[in-house]
């Protein structure tokens, strides 16, 4: 309990108004003396006992910044209004454009009202809460002057994250049991919401963000409403999705303009249709004698001697890579492919000019997805 400065009437801190000044008024320094605080006045502190006779002494409560003190309104005050000093000792909520005195705790009805106050002078909003419950069934209310802190740790023991909305004077954050929202406010900016709790924007309430315990759903309240950007033209941001299986990904890489997918990433519509990715990149002429079909470009011509050629064929580089290999010129002997992984068989026979097989990379196994002759439109090569 902090302590009083008890004051004598007569010697060293003469006040003769002592005897004429009521109760919970705000009295200053008055060089040495006592006297009642005007509007402009450094405040001192709250006059708690009136003196009886010119022999007793005056008891004066010094200002604690914090602290809530009973003092005299001079006029009508909202509770949890901000106010401020006015002439003979009294508050109201008129800015006198020298600083806050405090928080009205409850409403002032008019001049000489007494009501309680929190002494909370101008540059400690933002260290001070201000808090009263108004006891009201099924709602209790946390109302915060708009000078103080907009990062607190708010939380009722049900786990019930108050919600700010907009008062006169004030910020009232309100916990209504039959709309409540669980989680935690903390000073980190961190923030927890439960489901279906949502995150508006827009004077109209035009776009809502919200976890409905399966999805994250933005949705606008009418069609059309608007896109959502991230960055603006030609300043944009990386966006990247995760997939899960380590190191997959989607990367929107906004510098080089480029969607990057990594390796097993696929574009995948209905029907078991995937989107189809190829190499930018001149054919590759194969020999006769055999070789390496390479995966670096999409077309690969080959020729054959006499006695067959072996051709080889790595895995592909991306889920929905395509290949196309084709026998050009025929040296009247088979050119017999052998992929690392082949889906259906082990091997594809180009036998006659013309033969060609295009294949898809799955993620597993190069699928022939066509095979057949664009000579004489009759044979094809065989897989086996």
């Amino acid at each position: 309990m902090a302590a009083s400065a008890v004051l004598p009437y007569a010697g060293a801190f003469p006040w003769p108004n002592a005897l004429a000044t009521a109760p919970h008024t705000i009295l200053k320094n008055n060089s040495g003396t006592v006297a009642v605080c005007g509007a402009t006045d450094q405040p001192l502190g709250i006059l708690s006992k009136r003196t009886q006779t010119t022999d007793e002494v005056c008891t004066i409560e010094p200002l604690i910044p914090g602290r809530i003190y009973k003092v005299i309104a001079a006029g009508a005050i909202a509770a949890y209004a901000k106010v401020w000093q006015a002439a003979s000792g009294k508050v109201n909520d008129v800015d006198n454009n020298e600083g806050g005195f405090g928080v009205a705790m409850e409403a002032a009805s008019g001049d000489g009202s007494i009501i309680k106050v929190m002494y909370l002078p101008e540059g400690l909003g933002q260290t001070l809460l201000v808090a009263a419950f108004d006891g009201t069934t099924g709602q209790n209310e946390l109302r915060v002057p708009t000078n103080l802190a907009d990062a607190l740790s708010i939380e009722d023991t049900a786990g019930d994250l108050m919600v700010f909305t907009t008062t006169t004077g004030s910020q009232a954050i309100t916990i209504t049991p039959a709309t409540t929202i669980t989680g935690l406010l903390t000073a980190n900016g961190g923030v927890a919401l439960v489901d279906n709790v949502n995150l508006t924007f827009g004077t109209g309430s035009d776009i809502t963000i919200d976890f409905d315990a399966t999805n994250l759903v933005i949705a606008t309240a009418v069609a059309d409403t608007g896109a959502v950007e991230f960055g603006a033209d030609d300043a944009g941001v990386d966006v990247v999705f995760y997939g899960d299986t380590a190191s997959q990904s989607l990367t929107w890489d906004q510098s080089a303009d480029d969607l990057i997918m990594t390796s097993a990433v696929r574009i995948v519509g209905a029907g078991s249709t995937v989107a189809p990715v190829i190499p930018i990149a001149a054919q590759q002429t194969l020999a006769a004698g055999g070789g390496a079909v390479t995966i670096t470009e999409y077309y690969t011509a080959g020729a054959s001697d006499a006695g067959g050629d072996a051709w080889t064929l790595v895995d592909g580089a991306q889920v929905g890579q395509l290949k196309k290999i084709q026998l050009i010129t025929d040296g009247g002997g088979d050119a017999t492919l052998t992929p690392t992984n082949l889906s259906g068989g082990t091997t594809i026979t180009f036998a006659d000019a013309g033969d060609y097989a295009i294949l898809c990379w799955d993620g597993s196994n190069w699928v022939a997805i066509e095979l057949g002759n664009d000579a004489d439109g009759a044979t094809a090569p065989v897989l086996a």
